[in-house]
């Protein structure tokens, strides 16, 4: 667009890696065309990949969101009980023992469901 003043402000918000890096992509070009430097374009990163979100070194600390912790998810289910029994799509018991001991630092593997108890806690 040739009239930065004439574009609305926008939130780029990426979920996920890949959705983190589109959104850092665009940003990219917003940058090169002059528009964020108008604050009319933001960007914001949520990702449980701590390796990730490291790797979208273009943004700053406080365009990126990392809402995992070191914790396994055994132990986030022993805290957020209801959690397990409400919608946690099966129980622990029929998870294999990997699942179950990896902490969500390297990402949830594309499991919905670790992704959603990464962002309850």
């Amino acid at each position: 667009m040739s009239d930065a003043n004439s574009f609305r402000p926008s939130l780029l918000i990426g979920i996920g890696g890949t959705g983190s890096r589109i959104a850092q992509s665009v940003f990219s070009r917003a940058k090169r065309n002059g528009l964020v430097n108008s604050g009319r374009v933001k960007v914001l990163s949520f990702d449980t990949d701590d390796n990730d979100t490291r790797r979208l070194g273009e943004l700053s600390s406080d365009q990126k969101v990392r809402y995992s912790t070191a914790q396994c998810v055994d132990d986030l289910l022993d805290n957020y009980p209801e959690v397990e029994q409400n919608w946690f799509v099966q129980p622990r018991s029929e998870l294999p023992m990997e699942i179950r001991r990896m902490t969500l630092l390297d990402g949830a593997g594309q499991v919905r469901m670790l992704s959603r108890l990464a962002l309850h806690d």
